[in-house]
């Protein structure tokens, strides 16, 4: 699948600065070097299925608070929950590249259906405040919408990208669709030897760009 930069298809635009996918994420690659780099894959797995691969595995960190929250409401205090659960948000982000099993996809899909979030926490916040555990309630419900408003990853952001970048090469989301390629490769028997040239292409895009430069 090959377009000019550019082009808009039905989940994803192709510019000169990345492709930006429907879920709001940037991946500094263009599909003109993924068609360079990993053109015999793409012909089996479309970069459209990788990207939206890409965007449910970056949900992993929120839906990781998400849904551990409630049931740590339930076995413990308040405060111990949202710290357990802001351990949680934290170690996917950081180990997230490294948690990425392919297989596992339909489920985490099925775990970021904003209804059957919404029909889960109604069920368990409404069982809290029934037992009486107000402070429980309150404290659900506001994680709730600091996750589902994306507030927690704006928070915290500053601090993320910094470990990223010690961490990882790419940028997280260049690093999570490196990493579905690689997946993808080894279940389709595709060799990728460019691979490697791929990631220096964008590396060098991302000094380029004006707040990277001196």
């Amino acid at each position: 699948m090959t377009s000019a930069a550019g082009q808009r298809t039905e989940y994803y635009v192709d510019t000169p600065r990345g492709l930006f996918t429907a879920a709001g994420h940037w991946f500094r690659t263009t599909e003109a070097l993924l068609q360079a780099y990993a053109g015999p894959l793409l012909e089996k797995e479309p970069l459209d299925r990788l990207l939206r691969q890409a965007d449910v595995w970056l949900a992993l960190p929120s839906l990781l608070v998400l849904w551990a929250l409630l049931p740590l409401l339930w076995g413990s205090g308040p405060a111990v929950a949202v710290g357990v659960a802001l351990a949680l948000y934290l170690l996917g982000h950081l180990l997230l590249p490294l948690l990425i099993l392919r297989p596992l996809t339909p489920i985490l899909t099925l775990l970021a259906n904003p209804w059957l979030q919404g029909a889960a926490y109604v069920a368990g916040l409404t069982a809290l405040a029934w037992s009486g555990r107000l402070p429980a309630v309150w404290m659900g419900l506001a994680g709730f919408v600091l996750v589902r408003w994306g507030l927690l990853d704006r928070l915290l952001r500053p601090l993320l990208d910094r470990l990223h970048a010690a961490l990882y090469p790419l940028p997280l989301p260049d690093q999570v669709l490196r990493t579905l390629i690689l997946r993808a490769a080894l279940a389709h028997r595709v060799a990728l030897p460019e691979l490697q040239a791929m990631e220096q292409e964008v590396l060098r895009r991302l000094r380029q760009l004006p707040w990277n430069r001196n």
